[in-house]
């Protein structure tokens, strides 16, 4: 998903060198570990390996739930909802690593009976942040966004002006494309996710700690 990831990278990581779009936090380091070549939790683990205390990974997937009718996005939910990979992000808040998360675009409500108590905090709690979508710069919920007790906080779901695609600018080269139309629980998590890292980067310089993932979790 070439353009998807770069749109993710482009809100979080987007240069700041005058043109084009400059990310959250320009001046963090970033790598990808691909479910293309890999299972979803082997993924996540492979970017755990690589990581120390205090980093970051954001989960830019879903996948057909439970309530899913092959209708579009309808009725997918966040990876967690799978053990293996429930498991690999307890495997990395146990490592001290801060998960992002996205909610998902499936018009789910995570409360319902459907989902047997999987994203109730009191049964189980990978340590990730989840992470839903507004109607753009509002504080309503996008109407796509999965919601429910379960997620933690929300980024901008509408129109989000970032790298690839080339709606916005395009040309015969991918380097310079741009978009103004990123949306979804997709656009919103990066939101999120430089938030974490830029609070991550203001305790680190402070206090020589980074924050757990349950403290960032709660501070957000």
């Amino acid at each position: 998903w070439r353009n998807h990831g770069t749109a993710v990278m482009g809100e979080l990581r987007g240069a700041d060198n005058g043109f084009g779009v400059r990310g959250i936090v320009p001046d963090c380091a970033v790598g990808g570990s691909s479910a293309g070549a890999q299972s979803v939790s082997g993924a996540i683990l492979s970017a755990v390996s690589a990581l120390a205390p205090g980093d970051l990974v954001l989960i830019e997937l879903h996948a057909p739930g439970p309530n899913a009718t092959g209708e579009g996005q309808f009725g997918f939910v966040c990876m967690e909802f799978w053990q293996d990979i429930f498991d690999a992000i307890q495997v990395a808040t146990a490592a001290g690593v801060v998960v992002c998360e996205a909610a998902g675009n499936g018009y789910q409500d995570l409360d319902d009976p459907i989902y047997h108590d999987l994203f109730d905090r009191d049964q189980r709690d990978s340590g990730a942040i989840l992470i839903g979508a507004t109607a753009g710069g509002s504080l309503d919920p996008a109407d796509f966004s999965n919601h429910g007790a379960r997620v933690d906080c929300n980024g901008w779901g509408y129109f989000v002006t970032t790298a690839a695609y080339g709606d916005l600018q395009g040309g015969d080269d991918e380097t310079v494309w741009y978009t103004s139309y990123f949306s979804g629980t997709s656009s919103a998590s990066p939101i999120v996710t430089g938030a974490a890292a830029s609070l991550q980067g203001m305790v680190k310089a402070a206090f020589g700690v980074p924050l757990n993932a349950y403290l960032m979790r709660h501070v957000l």
